[in-house]
């Protein structure tokens, strides 16, 4: 190999080093233009480098003499070892990697610590609250700890053997480092050898952000120790690190409340934004701003979300309008409530049943597998809820890359394969070649990460369209048990669990307190937030007639403000006594409240009219005080009488009797939804036939309201139609997903039984407010256009 020739060579980057030297990035370009890197160290008389040897994945290490020139150093060092030029333009981080962490064991030891609070048992272990002075860099959040030791050790080690293993936090996300536990006992007792923390501590990186986690975590740690501490030290030091109060005239007010599978959240506003904060489930009561870096110790829903506010803003930390407003933030919490439901249903496939079914073979190796997942019962999901039972993983071409990829799946959440093709087929030809337990729980930890699906007929087509020559049966097809199986099963389950405990207790070795707790532990457990129940029934996971079985938490957030849930609009059911018809009580005399006939009656003479035609006139009068006063009671103004209409003929007359009583029989009880957008309405007649239906619908008539829909972002007009909005008639703008609860909010304000719609074409919009009036008890109807006929 000829050497190469540069015509450039450019010092790209340089760092300076603790031990005095220098590493630089060199960027070498050829005269036929190509471009190579190469990391150099000059340390006193000496150049370094290095590269990756490919074939054994190791790093090498190489040095030269210095020469008078950087340029003379790099193309001594690339005469000597060609390899270096293999580097490329992220290889000065490799270079500068040593210099970068003894940077950062300097400014942990430089740290200035605080010890608040120790408690201390009689065997030696502790749990101890510090705070340190802060680090400019990754670790500048991490200020605050709670140290204790790690399990399976001596708590008081000797002196010469004194390093033993601390947790810095609490919580399943746990790091275990190194320190010397004597002298960390020593500083416990007296605050002048403080100043040696820093040293004792260097090891210690992770912990809290706030105080107020750093106070939660102790009491968590300390709560869950079989006893009691002997003794608790409190030193009333102030934290090393300032620490933001909570801004009391910030408003909050909460919308809505969830409850995930281990943890807890709510989205609330403030200010006009919108905001998510969840509870960490690794770190029981710490609590989190959604996709931001803030956090701090749980203390109620409204204090919680203030103090974060405000450790958002000390950190200089805004979000963007964008993600803060309604849609945005909703669709967040949509997103978060579908992850749940799946991670749930991830759960359950991890403890059940798998029957590997068939496998497609093309050319000798597997193309696709086809399987069937039967989960045992549990209390992660309600047992009413769906199982996704049928699973397919299969090979395919995705931008000219074969792929291991699920083709059907109950969700669109990103989906990643956990293996290769190369690890799928290896995993598939082993289990083929000898079906033993081991090889059997290969295929199911790649089987367990797909989603599933409820139609078996789809993963048929699936697999019997993938390319193949061949098919082995291997376990046969199997059905999912029947929901009443389930509850048998599960209730076995907690009795069966329930008479052990029992009988412990009989023998002494367990408190009776302890199946107290077992019993609320089961009643809980089978109680499910409102939101699981309207995602399974939006996505066909449950049936309506099972989901009126599942137990759910009272949600007060809710129930005052409703919230969009899954991608349309799902409100809460009506109370019974909302829904229920008015029963009227039977008059029929008894021999209790029979009335007595009298001789004598005070009633008066009964009126003789002049005709027929003066009574009817009379009758009516009479019926008109009555409609108008009922009006007046319930707050509206009835409408001036116009001049008496005069007919053509006997028939026309005839026709609009007709008329108006059929739409005062449909009417009644009943609300008009009138879609006014151009593309709806397109005729004179259709407006016309409109504008003869609105006296029947309007609340000083037969019917319950009118409601005007447009589906455009525009402002509401319907001056160009020639209709007019009168007093108690409204107008909605259906342009996003908050405004289907304006509507149902509106018709049920009405007290409506009954909705119509009216219009030429309706749109999607009509489809999916029809769906949700159904849901909620509300009949619904289509008006023809041309009603006059």
């Amino acid at each position: 190999m000829q050497p190469l020739k540069f015509s450039n060579i450019e010092i790209q980057a340089k760092k300076k080093r603790l031990d005095k030297g220098i590493d630089h990035l060199a960027k070498l370009t050829c005269k036929n233009d190509n471009h190579y890197y190469t990391p150099i160290r000059i340390i006193e008389q000496t150049a370094i480098s290095f590269y990756v040897d490919d074939k054994k994945d190791k790093t090498t290490w190489v040095s030269i003499d210095k020469k008078r020139t950087i340029n003379a150093s790099i193309k001594a060092l690339i005469k000597a070892y060609p390899l270096v030029l293999n580097n490329g333009p992220h290889s000065i981080y490799t270079l500068n990697e040593d210099d970068q962490k003894h940077r950062k064991a300097n400014r942990l030891i430089k740290r200035k610590w605080k010890i608040h609070e120790v408690a201390r048992w009689a065997d030696g272990f502790f749990v101890a609250r510090l705070s340190c002075s802060g680090t400019k860099g990754e670790l500048d959040h991490n200020s605050q700890f709670v140290l204790y030791p790690a399990l399976f050790q001596d708590y008081k080690p000797s002196v010469s053997e004194s390093n033993r293993n601390i947790y810095t936090k609490h919580g399943q996300w746990n790091n275990v480092v190194k320190v010397n536990m004597h002298r960390l006992e020593i500083a416990f007792k007296s605050d002048s050898v403080w100043d040696s923390l820093g040293e004792i501590l260097q090891n210690v990186e992770y912990g809290y952000d706030t105080e107020n986690e750093a106070k939660v975590g102790f009491e968590y740690v300390v709560g869950k120790q079989d006893t009691q501490p002997t003794r608790v030290i409190t030193t009333g030091k102030r934290n090393a690190k300032r620490q933001s109060g909570i801004d009391k005239t910030l408003p909050i007010k909460i919308i809505d409340h969830y409850y995930c599978h281990r943890e807890e959240a709510w989205l609330f506003h403030s200010n006009e934004r919108y905001y998510i904060m969840r509870m960490d489930a690794q770190s029981p009561g710490i609590i989190k701003l959604l996709n931001k870096g803030v956090s701090t110790g749980f203390i109620n829903e409204e204090q919680s979300a203030r103090q974060l506010l405000t450790n958002l803003t000390s950190k200089n930390q805004t979000i963007s309008d964008s993600d803060s407003k309604y849609d945005a933030c909703v669709e967040a919490w949509q997103e978060m409530i579908k992850r749940d439901v799946y991670q749930r249903y991830f759960i359950t496939a991890l403890s059940a049943n798998w029957q590997i079914v068939e496998v497609a073979m093309l050319k000798g190796a597997p193309i696709a597998v086809k399987a069937i997942c039967l989960p045992e019962v549990s209390n992660v999901l309600p047992v009413q809820f769906n199982t996704l039972p049928y699973r397919l993983l299969r090979i395919e071409d995705i931008n000219e890359v074969e792929k291991v990829n699920e083709p059907v799946r109950s969700n669109d959440l990103p989906w990643y394969p956990k293996s290769s093709v190369k690890e799928f087929q290896s995993t598939l030809l082993s289990f083929l070649d000898d079906d033993t337990k081991e090889s059997r729980k290969a295929v199911i930890d790649v089987l367990v990460y797909t989603c599933g699906t409820l139609k078996s007929k789809k993963i048929n087509e699936a697999f019997n369209s993938t390319k193949h020559d061949k098919i082995i049966r291997i376990d046969g097809d199997a059905c999912p048990l029947p929901l009443t199986h389930n509850k048998s099963r599960i209730s076995f389950l907690y009795q069966q669990q329930r008479e052990r405990l029992i009988e412990r207790i009989e023998r002494g070795a367990l408190n009776k307190e302890q199946l107290v707790t077992f019993d609320e532990h089961v009643t809980n457990s089978q109680i499910f937030s409102k939101h699981l129940v309207d995602f399974g029934l939006s996505r066909g996971l449950l049936i309506q007639k099972h989901a009126t079985e599942i137990n759910t938490y009272l949600n007060k957030f809710r129930d005052d403000i409703s919230v969009d849930l899954i991608h349309n609009v799902f409100k809460e059911a009506l109370s019974p006594e909302d829904n229920q018809v008015a029963q009227y009580q039977n008059n029929a005399d008894s021999q209790n409240n029979s009335i007595k006939s009298t001789k004598i009656s005070n009633a008066g003479r009964k009126r003789i009219y002049k005709n027929d035609k003066e009574r009817k006139r009379l009758w009516a009068r009479e019926h008109r005080k009555k409609l108008k006063a009922k009006l007046l009671k319930s707050g509206i103004e009835p409408n001036k009488p116009g001049p008496t209409k005069v007919y053509k003929s006997a028939a026309e007359k005839q026709a609009a009797y007709r008329f108006r009583k059929k739409w005062e029989k449909k009417a009644k009880n009943s609300a008009l939804l009138v879609f006014i957008n151009n593309d709806n309405l397109l005729s004179d007649k259709c407006i016309d036939s409109v504008e003869l239906l609105l006296p029947y619908y309007r609340t000083n008539s037969a019917g319950c309201g009118i409601l005007f829909i447009s589906t455009y972002k525009e402002k509401i007009s319907i001056s160009p139609l020639g209709l007019d909005l009168y007093k108690h008639d409204s107008s909605i703008q259906l342009s996003a997903a908050a405004d289907y609860i304006n509507v149902i909010d509106t018709v049920k304000n009405m007290k409506a039984i009954e909705v119509h719609f009216a219009g030429v074409c309706l749109s999607e919009q009509a489809k999916t407010l029809a769906t949700l009036f159904k849901s909620d008890g509300i009949s619904t109807s289509i008006i023809n256009h041309c009603v006059c006929n």
